[in-house]
């Protein structure tokens, strides 16, 4: 079971995959932790870790009141941590400079601090308890990762294969050519795997093939 939750302004997928029994794993817990926590209370769930497909703020607005709540731990890429714990304030800072918008009220409306992440993971890792590998897809930002079962054959995609497009590369970090490598990466895994990006519609590996 995948239950799909739209959080926030910028209407980022919060995903709830059931990988055993009632057990989840949340990936990318955006923000509205309330609507979030409430779908969790409703369907009797428990949640076992936070993983995060990258670590830009519209992604990880809930993770320090759902880690708290359920003292789970949060899992993202070495070359995303920079936007969790101490540095991440003034990663964000700058990120928010590079979009070429009013930083300061980007940072004043949409930052929120949150502690150091618990695990640094990265490509090719197998989180066994959650049946999901790691597959490090950089471009969006260094640290992008999706989340793949070969079980269930589905592959959480973040901000790195949306349906019929990709995620944008202007952000500091950002790398255009890394990013069509990550796709042509992606590309091989097969055909019917289900696709569940960070943003909009579910696709299949097969349509963005």
């Amino acid at each position: 079971m995948i239950e799909t939750i739209i959080t926030g302004d910028l209407g980022v997928n919060t995903y709830l995959f059931n990988f055993s029994d009632n057990k989840i794993v949340i990936v990318d817990p955006g923000s509205d932790e309330d609507k979030i926590i409430k779908k969790i209370e409703v369907l009797d769930l428990k949640p076992e870790a936070i993983l995060l497909t990258h670590g830009h703020f519209d992604h990880i607005g809930a993770v320090k009141t759902i880690k708290s709540k359920y003292n789970i731990p949060v899992y993202i890429h070495s070359g995303d941590s920079v936007f969790l714990g101490d540095k991440g304030s003034q990663t964000h800072l700058e990120m928010f400079k590079s979009m070429g918008q009013n930083s300061d009220y980007f940072f004043n409306s949409y930052y929120v601090e949150n502690d150091p992440a618990d695990f640094i993971i990265k490509d090719g890792d197998i989180l066994t308890d959650f049946s999901l590998e790691v597959i490090h897809t950089p471009g969006h930002s260094p640290g992008s990762v999706c989340f793949y079962s070969k079980d269930k054959q589905v592959l959480f995609t973040g901000d790195t294969m949306f349906k019929g497009g990709m995620g944008r590369t202007d952000f500091i970090g950002g790398n255009y050519n890394q990013l069509l490598n990550s796709l042509e990466k992606l590309k091989k895994l097969p055909i019917d795997t289900k696709v569940f990006p960070g943003h909009g519609d579910s696709s299949t590996i097969g349509r963005e093939s």
